[in-house]
């Protein structure tokens, strides 16, 4: 048995929705709450809470620091400002290394790390947590990563911080 198409484009088993239809419907919730419920516990865990930029641009130049004759901001501060984990800033440098030349970005060596971040002294000094040294960023690297992320945050706050950057360089200069 072969079926002919339906002109009207129409079919009889599922009639296309009017405005009355529309009018009288009613929210899932009303209709079927016990279902909209359970459809509710059963999602798949906790929704993360996207991170809130803990760093006003007012405080940004508490996290620059000068390292090898250029002032930087490490990539935590960053993150926190950006409102990203570390972790994400680091992973786009490093897939987008073209556009981070050592001018721009740059990853700190332990002896820099230990000087920006004295640590107290513990017990069993011999034993070291191995953790990856962060990357530090210049006012232009700064710039290039709030491209990238590409939302409006990102780029205001981006603004912000170079504008610091540009304050000290001149208290500096002075």
């Amino acid at each position: 048995m072969t079926r002919r198409k339906n002109p009207c484009g129409v079919d009889a088993d599922n009639p296309e929705w009017t405005e009355a239809m529309f009018a009288a419907a009613k929210p899932a919730g009303e209709v079927v709450p016990d279902l909209v419920a359970h459809a509710e516990k059963r999602r798949r865990g906790p929704k993360k809470k996207p991170l809130k930029s803990d760093a006003p641009v007012e405080n940004v130049a508490d996290h620059i620091h000068t390292v090898r004759g250029a002032m930087v901001i490490l990539d935590r501060d960053l993150g926190r400002i950006f409102g990203y984990p570390p972790g994400k800033l680091i992973e786009q440098i490093k897939l987008k290394a073209h556009r981070f030349p050592p001018d721009f970005a740059f990853q700190l060596t332990e002896a820099e790390y230990d000087v920006l971040m004295p640590r107290a002294p513990m017990e069993g000094e011999g034993r070291r947590v191995a953790r990856p040294l962060p990357y530090a960023l210049t006012e232009h690297g700064v710039v290039m990563l709030a491209g990238l992320f590409q939302n409006k945050r990102a780029v205001q706050k981006s603004i912000g911080i170079v504008r610091v950057f540009v304050g000290l360089r001149g208290i500096a200069a002075d």
